[in-house]
């Protein structure tokens, strides 16, 4: 598939059709009148099954066909679904696509189960069992991880040194992860492109209870008495942890 100029023949075949769409504005006038029948579905559900919107569906297929016809002579839209369809073949037949594909079901196989009537879902006991297991290695065989030294000269402190500081990776994993994703797509139908793509994405990560064990710290705090010490210590995060 990699090596299959499938794909070109396709895009040029697009770009042909971007093209006509952008140089008749009769076209540009159904696909608006298309979006915004869409558009009206969408805000109002109950009008979907009403007799004057039903009727204006019919209208607009009707349309589509008149501009389908109109341009069956110009031999454009047939060689793009054939070079679709070309496409498609090429990555139906490409032995990686094909091995990935294998290696996909037999690996959904364990995460799926079937119920009663016929339908896929997946086996959430089976996910949270693996997680039980997998997250318990993987902080076993990393427990720590090194934090760089910290070296401070500032108005406040003279010097102040913390090094040999680790945090375990047990104590970071949160309590909580919340994720919320809000995304807005416009895209230009004659230039066949995404004008403006926007993605919001809101991670909230809370309990977060670091721990370091045995650091060193060394520090001098100016001031009308020079306060300054140095050791060892021990740093804990408690309580509800801290949130990001």
């Amino acid at each position: 598939f990699a090596q299959s100029d499938a794909l070109d023949r396709f895009i040029q075949h697009l770009k042909g059709i971007a093209r006509l769409i952008k140089e008749d504005p009769q076209i540009q006038d159904f696909l608006k009148s298309i979006r915004e029948h869409i558009e009206r579905a969408i805000d109002n559900p109950e009008i979907i099954s009403s007799e004057e919107y039903i009727n204006k569906s019919e209208a607009l297929l009707k349309e589509g066909r008149s501009l389908a016809n109109k341009y069956q002579d110009k031999k454009l839209f047939s060689p793009t679904i054939e070079e679709a369809r070309n496409l498609l073949d090429d990555i139906k037949n490409d032995q990686m696509v094909q091995l990935l594909g294998d290696r996909i079901s037999r690996l959904s196989q364990h995460f799926t189960i079937t119920n009663a009537k016929g339908q896929t879902k997946i086996d959430w006991d089976v996910v949270s069992q693996i997680r039980s297991l997998i997250v318990p290695f993987l902080i076993q065989r990393i427990k720590e991880v090194p934090v760089p030294n910290i070296q401070v000269d500032d108005k406040d402190y003279e010097y102040l040194i913390i090094q040999d500081l680790f945090v375990s990776i047990a104590s970071i994993i949160p309590d909580h992860v919340k994720i919320h994703t809000h995304n807005n797509l416009d895209f230009n139908v004659n230039d066949l492109k995404a004008d403006n793509v926007n993605t919001q994405l809101n991670v909230k990560i809370e309990g977060i209870k670091p721990e370091f064990k045995d650091f060193y710290f060394s520090f001098k705090r100016k001031g009308l008495v020079d306060l300054k010490d140095e050791g060892r210590a021990d740093l804990f995060v408690t309580g509800s942890g801290m949130s990001i």
